[in-house]
């Protein structure tokens, strides 16, 4: 199961957002008896649009944050293939997500 949510603002050049993503328990073998847990994870970020500054028509300077409570969580499973069951042991690569990353970005448009 996976669930996606976004709330956004925005006033007078402020904006505002924040998401809440869901992965629910997710398995790597045919018979479900291996798998990893679920996970939610939380971004958000701010922003100011300037505008009419000189010979730039919008300025935008945003911060953003992902994984914003720096949740441990598998983001990729069965990446060496599913097995049967995972009772005889399992080859399995299970990647790690992403942890808490701050992002600043500024856009320029002429």
């Amino acid at each position: 199961m996976i669930l996606k949510s976004e709330l956004t603002y925005e006033m007078e050049g402020f904006f505002a957002h924040a998401d809440v993503n869901h992965t629910g328990k997710r398995y790597y073998t045919y018979l479900n008896d291996g798998g990893v847990g679920a996970y939610t994870l939380l971004n958000a970020g701010v922003g100011y649009n300037f505008s009419n500054i000189t010979s730039l028509k919008k300025l935008t300077l945003q911060a953003d944050v992902t994984n914003l409570t720096d949740k441990v969580f598998y983001s990729t499973i069965d990446s060496n293939g599913f097995t049967a069951s995972d009772t005889a042991g399992s080859t399995q690569t299970l990647l790690l997500g992403a942890p808490r990353q701050f992002f600043v970005s500024l856009k320029a448009r002429f």
